[in-house]
């Protein structure tokens, strides 16, 4: 995370990479393009905004026409019901239901969130068609997306549940764009709550035997406090030089980045979560224009070996770099590389099924870091993981929910000197743009945000 002339990872092609489903791929391309238009043109049904927590039905998006409320790939109303705009409603469902759809369609739902935090989202189905998939977004933020299964009848219904999605207080306007078509929707419903992260009695271990071992808490942050930490961290604060240097700032750091670091401005803790937020907006100097946080613990708390976890939801959109990481705390003595870098979770916006873990040391940096990805068949945005390193004298291990990823010791380091054996410190931030992630274009959409449950460390028993 730490070097400025990393290159892209060539394990993967492009291609293939653009052609995983991610639910902001499509979305926030169209977003970008202007598909739906802006939010605040389009007008409450009956002049009455949805309530969160609550049931909204389909057929009551909001008003004032084509890509303002609404897009419909067909002319007309399909199923000639209720409304006499062009989106396909037919009587069905508990009442009436929208039908007929088809990849990039969309519809804005105008509503009053009561209070931030997570909820439990329930949508009623059905499809004789294979089945399709939607993405739930709130001002242009992606939320979470569902899977629609075949249910053997358009008036089959079934229900399909996403747990512990996010939404801000306050007036709001949730949208729903059609991934895949082929199903019909009847309403959605949002309740309180939502499962989200285990219960862990405040610090309860969920992995007492990680690698094989009895495991001691040492240090942690719950973010249980309402504000950030000043005793646990400090904020890193400048902007990056961008690409190729274009701006007017400092480029002995970092890779090529666009955001400007801020001192606190885009972090904050929100129901016991911390959060980090990268934003487009005039950066406090004049010259980025992103601003974003970093949040290091150097000189409060750094560590030699032991285990680290962090549990973290992590952003996702074209250019974003979110990365939990650790650096050497000699770094000002003897510069990176040679202080070391570990890179517990790192993941590029346009690829959120896969996370890479990564060191890097002298002989062995940047583009030659030494590294190993993890992938799932859903992506890291939809809810929270575990992102853990286990570490030891002339070892380390890199593990994600309890899964063992890859293990390198100082045999791996081609002959060159292993580098981490020191007392380290930790950091946590969102990268906007960069030689790995690429930059910003017409498919990224922010503000984004990455969400941080807790940060342990612990010493074997």
């Amino acid at each position: 995370m730490y070097e400025d002339n990393r290159s892209d990872r060539t394990d993967e092609s492009t291609d293939n990479r653009l052609k995983r489903r991610s639910f902001l791929t499509t979305a926030t391309a169209a977003a970008g393009t202007g598909v739906f238009g802006s939010s605040a043109a389009a007008t409450p049904y009956d002049g009455s905004r949805h309530a969160i927590p609550g049931r909204i039905e389909a057929e009551d998006y909001d008003t004032d026409g084509s890509f303002w409320a609404f897009r419909d790939s067909t002319a007309g109303n399909a199923g000639g019901a209720y409304r006499s705009d062009d989106v396909d409603i037919e009587y069905g469902g508990d009442n009436f239901n929208i039908g007929w759809t088809e990849s990039e369609e969309w519809l804005n739902y105008s509503a009053t969130v009561e209070s931030s935090g997570t909820y439990e989202v329930t949508a009623h189905v059905a499809s004789n068609d294979g089945g399709g998939t939607f993405t739930l977004l709130q001002d242009q933020r992606g939320l979470t997306t569902f899977d629609v299964p075949d249910t053997g009848g358009w008036q089959s219904w079934t229900t399909v549940t996403a747990r512990d999605v996010s939404f801000s207080s306050g007036t709001q306007v949730i949208r729903i764009y059609v991934e895949e078509g082929g199903f019909n929707l009847d309403w959605l419903e949002a309740g309180s709550g939502g499962d989200g992260p285990p219960e862990d009695g405040g610090g309860t271990d969920n992995y007492p035997n990680l690698d094989g071992d009895g495991w001691e808490l040492v240090w942690s942050d719950e973010f249980d406090r309402g504000s950030i930490d000043a005793s646990k961290w400090s904020f890193a604060t400048g902007g990056g030089c961008g690409r190729n240097g274009r701006l007017n700032t400092d480029c002995s750091w970092g890779n090529q980045e666009e955001q400007y670091y801020t001192d606190g401005d885009n972090a904050w803790v929100e129901n016991d979560r911390l959060i980090i937020e990268a934003r487009e907006e005039l950066a406090p100097n004049g010259q980025n224009p992103y601003t974003s946080a970093r949040l290091v613990s150097e000189h409060t708390f750094e560590k030699q070996f032991g285990r680290v976890e962090v549990r973290a939801r992590l952003p996702a959109t074209q250019a974003l770099w979110p990365a939990i990481w650790m650096l050497g705390q000699d770094i000002s003595s003897v510069s990176w590389p040679d202080c070391g870098e570990i890179d517990i979770m790192e993941l590029t916006g346009d690829d959120t099924d896969t996370v890479h873990q990564t060191i890097h040391g002298p002989g062995y940096s940047g583009g030659g870091g030494i590294s190993a990805d993890y992938s799932i068949s859903g992506d890291f945005t939809r809810e929270f993981h575990d992102f853990q390193l286990t570490w030891y004298d002339d070892m380390v291990k890199f593990w994600v929910d309890g899964t063992h990823v890859n293990t390198l010791t100082p045999a791996d380091v081609g002959g060159n000197q292993w580098v981490f054996n020191d007392q380290f410190f930790l950091l946590l931030n969102v990268a906007v743009g960069g030689i790995m992630p690429g930059y910003p274009d017409e498919r990224t959409q922010l503000p984004q945000r990455m969400e941080v449950e807790y940060v342990r460390v612990y010493d074997p028993i």
